[in-house]
């Protein structure tokens, strides 16, 4: 009865704080985008080597590095293209609902795990579901993030019972979550790992039976992680591409470790988001110090087992550490001794990926979801000795709980009240979009949209008609800087070659786009309409409200040729294989195909595997071919480390079936 009375206490709580998740209005914030009509009709369940999207500026590029992600967004989205569902209860079916149902019982099971007689384990889910750092992870639009956070309890208890029985059911069991966590983000599922690996070092024995269980209870779930995840791991292996490396310093510098260690050792050890409650980048809040009674909590459970059996004894010792750990290397490169975390950054495998150090919070909510229930339940306890009637005819000991509730409570109170923004908030899609989606689609010839200075998060773009972000694709941040650059005449002429038909001007709907000091700028704005409108290559062909559409005249098409006499027509088989109509060729034409230049694609002859020709760089952008038969013929283009995906699709399949076939016939013959 305890038990069921909090678990409906928690339930009602975590309604009030994402109450607006049960609305009728859109979500989309910070990293979590908005699907439109256009971009969910583009949906494939095969992932591709190459891709157009935003994330690699609209020319495209080798995003198989970042393609861990693609079946967990793919397969929603297909099943509710299928079914015919909206993307508002296509993103509550298929993340915002059971990221809940992961943030609630998960915690609880987990702390179960460690103490399967405790009344306290709906304590362990307000702390590791409602902490700050979870909270500003999920207001940030971090929905993928947040659900890898979310399990990752779910994958140390596998992991732990893999450890402790040796069964191959849960080495494939923990394959299988391991392999989900990763393609939801492989920062967090590289955290957890390292849980687990502390924790084989801190019970470390050395006998063979040990080491063993070792590679059992690794070995195995990490080859079937390999093999699930192996459609963007092989071509990223074999192309030895490091994408952070090719993303920049910004990602691989010391710099930009000390730069995002935004969070000190008070904020770490309190548990307490460097953000928090504003979650506006950059902008450091100052120590809470309420929030210090937290650590005090979690702590004093190091005082209430002395008389406990050895297990106990050491599980909380090993969680108390474990905390410490997370609370040093949560802050990054601060003090005290921050050059430790820069000597980890440079010389640990895998740890280039933590320029941001908030990503070992994990480990300090994983912690902390275990000893302070655990100390709320003993302190409870040594009060239960106290018969005499308290305050009010309330035990000494209600006093307590109901005391630690309203703390924990008031930590988050700003969730509570409806304080928080980003994807706490619903929002209204403007139908201006929806008007601008309607016109760009009536031409269904390929084209580019450059967006001035970004695309808006509800701005329509396709694989017909990609975005480019201004910012990006002219590598300036600033307003009038980007606009000087953008009115040279060599902007023109690359806009031209690079198939831009519109420029658009977005309606900041949102307020992300035309900033001052954090705050949307309506001058800004203006200026920037001004400014185009005054670039005498632009005519102005369509307002939408405050979305301002500029037409480009005589731009290039996908495919083109310098001498302009061939004639190309084509024919788009996927984003990494095209067939090519080619007439009134001569010998050494040059065929310019407007994409980013790779020198992986490839243009063959149908049929006669011998004439190849490589991409050569055009104008240092673009891919380009030098013709090298005359006259009227196909050919063929193609992206060649699609191979490796597929071969890695292949693998993956074959695992995921044998796998599942397994777990089926063991379950029956354990029946």
């Amino acid at each position: 009865m305890f038990f069921k009375k909090n678990f409906y206490f928690i339930l009602l709580l975590f309604i009030v704080v994402f109450k607006n998740w049960f609305y009728p209005h859109v979500i989309s914030s910070g990293d979590f985008s908005f699907i439109s009509t256009s971009r969910l009709q583009d949906i494939s369940l095969m992932p591709y080597a190459w891709g157009w999207n935003l994330a690699v500026g609209g020319l495209g590029a080798f995003v198989s590095p970042f393609s861990w992600l693609h079946f967990i967004e793919a397969i929603p989205l297909l099943f509710a293209r299928f079914f015919s569902l909206n993307w508002l209860l296509a993103e509550r079916v298929f993340y915002f609902y059971p990221l809940l149902l992961a943030l609630i019982v998960i915690p609880i099971l987990f702390f179960k795990k460690f103490f399967p007689s405790s009344k306290f384990a709906f304590i362990s889910t307000l702390i590791f579901s409602l902490n700050t750092y979870v909270l500003m992870l999920i207001g940030g639009g971090q929905i993928f993030i947040s659900l890898a956070y979310a399990i990752a309890p779910l994958v140390f208890y596998l992991f732990l019972v893999s450890f402790n029985q040796k069964k191959l059911l849960f080495s494939f069991l923990i394959g299988l979550v391991l392999s989900l966590q990763v393609m939801l983000d492989l920062r967090i599922a590289y955290v957890t790992v390292f849980v687990f690996l502390f924790y084989l070092l801190f019970n470390i024995d050395f006998s063979k039976k040990f080491l063993f269980r070792i590679v059992y209870s690794l070995g195995i779930p990490f080859f079937i992680a390999f093999l699930l995840n192996s459609y963007w791991i092989i071509p990223t292996l074999i192309l030895r591409v490091n994408p952070l490396y090719d993303l920049g310093q910004i990602y691989t510098s010391f710099g930009a470790v000390k730069f995002f260690s935004f969070a000190t050792f008070e904020n770490t050890i309190s548990l307490l988001h460097p953000n928090w409650p504003e979650n506006l980048f950059g902008k450091v809040s100052f120590m809470r110090p309420e929030f210090l009674i937290v650590p005090i909590l979690a702590y004093s459970s190091l005082f209430f087992i002395k008389n406990e059996e050895e297990r106990i004894k050491k599980n909380i010792l090993f969680f108390a550490i474990l905390g410490l750990l997370g609370a040093f290397l949560a802050k990054g490169a601060n003090d005290p001794f921050g050059f430790i975390y820069i000597w980890l950054f440079d010389h640990i495998p895998g740890f280039i990926m933590f320029r941001d150090p908030t990503k070992w919070y994990l480990l300090i909510a994983i912690s902390y979801s275990i000893l302070i229930p655990f100390s709320i339940g003993k302190i409870y306890e040594y009060l239960s000795k106290f018969k005499r009637p308290s305050l009010f005819n309330f035990s000494s000991k209600n006093i307590f709980l109901l005391a630690v509730l309203v703390y924990l409570l008031f930590l988050i109170d700003p969730a509570i009240f409806g304080k928080l923004s980003g994807a706490f908030k619903s929002t209204t899609i403007p139908s201006d979009y929806t008007q601008l989606e309607k016109y760009l689609s009536l031409d269904e010839n390929f084209y580019r949209v450059l967006w001035f200075p970004m695309a808006q998060r509800f701005a329509p773009f396709s694989n017909l008609h990609p975005a480019l972000p201004a910012r990006e694709f002219l590598k300036e941040v600033d307003n009038k800087l980007l606009v000087e650059k953008f009115k040279q005449e060599e902007t023109q002429r690359i806009l031209i070659n690079s198939s831009v038909k519109y420029v658009i001007i977005p309606y900041d709907s949102q307020g992300e786009i035309f900033l001052k000091d954090r705050k949307y700028n309506n001058d800004l704005y203006l200026f920037t309409l001004k400014q185009l409108k005054s670039v005498s290559w632009l005519k102005n062909v369509k307002q939408i409200g405050k979305i301002y559409v500029f037409e480009i005249e005589n731009y290039k098409d996908h495919f083109w040729t310098t001498s302009g006499k061939s004639l190309v027509k084509y024919e788009r088989i996927s984003p990494v294989s095209y067939k090519l109509y080619l007439e009134n060729v001569k010998i050494n034409d040059r065929l310019v195909f407007s994409e980013k230049y790779d020198k992986n694609w490839i243009l063959k002859e149908p049929g006669n595997s011998k004439t190849i020709l490589p991409s050569e760089p055009y104008d240092k952008v673009f891919n380009s071919f030098i013709l090298q038969k005359e006259g009227n013929y196909t050919i063929d283009l193609y992206y060649g480390p699609q191979i490796y995906v597929m071969v890695g699709v292949m693998l993956g399949s074959i695992t995921l079936i044998l796998i599942l076939l397994y777990l089926l016939i063991g379950s029956r013959v354990k029946k």
